[in-house]
């Protein structure tokens, strides 16, 4: 998987995370601190996250950050 794809998958799993809690964006922007902008890019285009931002989304969604990797081509088959 490349890095593009694989930035892609963790933006869509965000998204698929925050609606399975039904939680609208506009409150994952508010608990999270990160600009609405740079949230809607990193999970429409996938755009490289830092460390520190991963954590604001881990603990905004309340999600173990284990969680974010379970999809289908997850870290396990990057190559």
């Amino acid at each position: 998987m490349t890095d593009e794809k694989l930035l892609k998958k963790l933006g869509e799993r965000i998204n698929q995370l925050r609606q399975e809690q039904e939680m609208p964006f506009q409150d994952l922007v508010h608990k999270t601190g990160i600009d609405k902008g740079n949230l809607v890019k990193l999970t429409s285009t996938g755009s490289n996250i830092t460390l520190t931002t991963f954590l604001k989304i881990s603990r905004g969604l309340n999600t173990p950050i284990a969680d974010f990797f379970d999809f289908e081509y997850g870290i396990k088959n990057m190559g």
